[in-house]
Formats: C-alpha cells, structure tokens, sequence
C-alpha cells in the first residue's frame, strides 16, 4: 500500500552505453525513482516546475494523448504538456485503498521522515522513569519535557527546512501529544502521537475566460 506502481517505458541514456544500446527501452519505474531521489521530501514528482525528467528521449504511452484511466486506480504514469519539451510524471501516485491519506509519494515520505526521527527520540525514553498523578497517569512536567524533545528533533525536518517552492516547511504544522490518559503504574507504557497537516498539492487547474462589461 506505500509503494508506487509505474506504467509505461521510456527510452533513457545509459551510464554505460554500447553500440546500439546507447538509449535502451526501459520501465517507467525507473524514471520516478530518479525523480523520487533528486527530489525534497514534499515536492510532488509531478511538479512541472521541477523540469522534465532528465535523459528521457521517448516514452511508450503518453497520458495526455491517449489516456489509460491507470491513474484512477492508482498507479502512476508519464505524459507530455502542450507547450513544454520533454515528459513528466502524470502523478506519483502510491497504490494505497480508497479513502487512505497516503495517495501520493511526498506525503508517504514525509510520515516516513517524521516517524523515523521520533522513533530515535522515543527508544532512548525507553527504561526510563516518570513521575506519575494519583492514579498512576504522567506527571504534566514529564509529559511536557518528552514532547519539547520530539520537537527540537521534527521542526528542523518539517518546519524549518525550505521546501521546493522556497519557503520554509515540509508540511503547513504538526501537533505533538503525550497521552495523558494512560495509566503507567499498570501499563507500563507511554503512548504519544504526533498529526501532521500536510501541504496542499495542485493536481488540477482550471480557468474561466470571458468577455465581461465589468471587471
């Protein structure tokens, strides 16, 4: 459900070509895998801005020329745009269900980034102690310190870093919460969460065009 599924093939220049085979035919995969690498963990893989996908001299099937209707079930094609040289990526789709949050590569890899940095502050808690309420929840102090933690270690990978467009932030916020409900004398366990309000991605334009007697 968190990979990405690619169709089509391109012909691409190989590293280490030889007579003939200088642009061999090879999987879509590939080229969204290169953009994938080069690419910040929010920037869409489709993002035209982004230029062309590199070292590509044709593709197979085009999505904008004769639509497949792949991307509807979620698996990620290449195109051209009228205008443009050079193919992009239609979408970076990943092929999770219906209704799930992760249906892009940049908000899979951003809860990847965050979920990878909070595990490396949360494992060295491990072992250790609390003070804990009557009744045997966190102390307000001790919750508080753990979540000034996790935050010195996400802001500077969600927050403060630039993202493609050149502003500061991988996602719009985060939330960070200790649980303050759970009983640690009897579960022996600290449960935390941590939601995070994503970008917005343009995945359609439209405009309106009109002669008008008031503007």
């Amino acid at each position: 459900e968190r990979v990405l599924v690619a169709f089509g093939q391109s012909r691409r220049a190989t590293v280490k070509p030889f007579p003939g085979f200088a642009y061999p035919t090879l999987h879509a995969a590939g080229c969204f895998a290169q953009r994938a690498s080069s690419s910040l963990i929010s920037t869409d893989l489709k993002r035209v801005k982004s230029g062309a996908l590199p070292a590509i001299s044709g593709i197979t099937k085009d999505e904008d020329k004769a639509p497949t209707g792949l991307d509807n079930i979620r698996v990620s094609t290449l195109r051209t745009w009228q205008g443009k040289s050079g193919f992009y990526a239609t979408q970076g789709r990943l092929k999770s269900a219906a209704g799930s949050s992760f249906d892009s590569w940049p908000l899979g890899v951003i809860m990847d980034v965050a979920a990878e940095a909070a595990h490396a502050v949360m494992v060295d808690v491990v072992g250790s102690s609390v003070r804990t309420n009557q009744g045997g929840t966190i102390f307000e102090t001790d919750a508080a310190d753990i979540e000034v933690e996790l935050k010195a270690r996400l802001d500077p990978l969600l927050i403060q870093e630039t993202n493609a467009e050149g502003n500061p932030g991988h996602v719009s916020d985060y939330r960070i919460q200790v649980d303050r409900t759970v009983n640690i004398l009897t579960t022996k366990t600290i449960r935390y969460r941590v939601a995070i309000l994503p970008r917005g991605y343009a995945d359609y334009i439209i405009g309106d065009f009109g002669y008008s007697l008031k503007l």
